[in-house]
């Protein structure tokens, strides 16, 4: 029982240079069963110094002692039955789940003491071990949020921790939906979690509602579901205080990544592709800085470079180095010999369009001592078919033309629509760069379809934000 005295000894193998501390009288501090009890011993020495395994995790001093007994228990996780695929940090508890044999079931650690699985006898700091709904639903991913996110082979569930902490006496799982869920992490965006079915095709967002009075997962993919295409990571980018847009990116197994905007509280959503003229490898994204790691092919050359997003927006341009002029005329850049690149100033943006020769050597007109050189970047906007309820019931399917087409745009120095060249330049002297646009524009579209969609388009050579389309249709 607690507070009996106990005499410990034969420490002499396990530990010399201690055992003439360990071998000593200890009062019993805690009886965890009928096999097992806890010494205290924090007093007398450092819990650095002790080499035996100790129960409570963490900083402390308390050594497990075990009576003799034939009564044994095998480890939930070990080489023998596999080892979690799932883990999460929430409510100050290690919770693991998902192994080979256990992958329905999830343990967690007693409170802030992320070492100690010490199921004890159920009180509220004690450990809890608990089975995760189904056996079928292997469990693939745990994902703290105000409840525990269970998502499995089959289906979704949560933990309620909302209200109150989870603890061995008041743990409940609870079924939510049933869509299952890929190997694809889970990520938090727009406040919701976003993870991939187990299609591997469709992205939802696992977010409560308040109707049903729990969570739901409709698919936030369907606006483009061609360009889910099986992901292996997704990564969250927080945008930067130069203006980058937030977005969230899938890095697919086969094509170019998936990126999403969102602003739910204006119920705006976007999906659009990012073709770096290469194979997106990896992505990761931490305190507004976004890094790319992109496997590229130049000539006989295959290469995997590490390219940091440019959040200002200054420089529109793939795989970009600055290049300093030498005591040569001409410029060197051996880096991109045999390729096409963008040369921009540092400062005043675009220069020119140059070929690079299989030396490494291009031109540029004087005046510069140090450039940026990079890969061209061209984008495209594709706006979804115009919808219109009418009394004659909805536009779309139906023959019908966008008679004019309204652009919004800042800091605009020339785009394309629908192959109309838009840019602003003065009537008295042409030769001079164009203006920046700041507002609206209107331009004509001509021809009837049935799903009419004018495609807007640039290039790293004239910068350009585009905020808004307006369309007159006639149907």
């Amino acid at each position: 029982v607690a507070g009996q005295s106990v005499t410990l000894s034969g420490f002499e193998d396990l530990d010399p240079v201690m055992a003439d501390k360990l071998n000593a009288d200890w009062t019993v501090s805690r009886v965890v069963d009928d096999a097992t009890f806890v010494i205290d011993v924090t007093s007398a020495i450092p819990s650095t110094t002790v080499e035996t395994t100790r129960t409570g995790g963490g900083p402390g001093g308390e050594i497990g002692v075990a009576a003799p007994t034939d009564q044994w228990k095998e480890a939930m996780f070990s080489a023998q039955r596999g080892w979690p695929q799932a883990v999460a940090v929430h409510t100050g508890r290690l919770w693991f789940g998902g192994s080979i044999t256990y992958g329905q079931s999830m343990a967690a650690s007693q409170p802030s003491s992320f070492f100690s699985f010490d199921e004890g006898t159920g009180d509220t700091g004690d450990a809890i071990l608990m089975v995760g709904g189904d056996g079928s639903n292997l469990i693939r991913h745990l994902f703290s949020s105000s409840d525990l996110c269970v998502f499995g082979v089959s289906g979704e569930a949560i933990v309620p921790s909302a209200d109150e902490p989870p603890t061995p006496d008041n743990k409940r799982l609870l079924q939510q939906t049933g869509y299952g869920s890929s190997f694809t992490a889970p990520v938090e965006y727009d406040g919701a979690i976003l993870f991939v079915d187990g299609s591997g095709l469709r992205v939802r967002e696992f977010i409560f509602d308040d109707k049903v009075r729990g969570f739901t997962a409709p698919p936030v993919s369907m606006l483009a579901p061609e360009l889910i295409a099986r992901p292996r990571e997704a990564v969250v980018y927080s945008g930067s205080k130069a203006g980058a847009t937030p977005l969230c990116m899938w890095v697919n197994e086969d094509g170019p990544p998936a990126l999403f905007h969102s602003q739910r509280a204006e119920g705006a959503a976007a999906w659009f592709s990012w073709d770096f003229g290469g194979e997106l490898v990896s992505a990761a994204s931490d305190d507004g800085i976004l890094l790319l790691a992109v496997r590229r092919s130049f000539g006989d050359r295959t290469f995997i470079s590490l390219e940091r997003y440019a959040s200002d927006g200054a420089i529109m341009t793939d795989c970009a180095r600055r290049v300093t002029r030498g005591a040569s005329a001409r410029w060197s850049a051996p880096f991109f010999a045999g390729q096409t690149v963008d040369v921009h100033d540092p400062d005043d943006g675009f220069i020119a369009q140059v070929a690079v020769n299989s030396s490494g050597l291009f031109d540029l007109p004087p005046g510069y001592d140090e450039v940026i050189v990079g890969l061209p970047f061209e984008w495209r906007v594709v706006p979804l078919p115009p919808n219109i309820d009418t009394m004659a019931g909805p536009t779309r399917g139906r023959m019908q033309r966008i008679a004019s087409l309204t652009v919004s745009l800042h800091r605009t120095r020339g785009l394309y629509v629908d192959g109309t060249f838009i840019v602003s330049r003065s009537a008295e002297d042409m030769s001079g760069a164009p203006r920046a646009i700041d507002g609206h524009v209107k331009t004509s579209v001509m021809g009837w379809s049935r799903d009419p969609a004018p495609v807007i388009s640039g290039s790293g050579s004239l910068p350009a934000t585009l905020l808004g389309i307006a369309m007159e249709v006639v149907g």
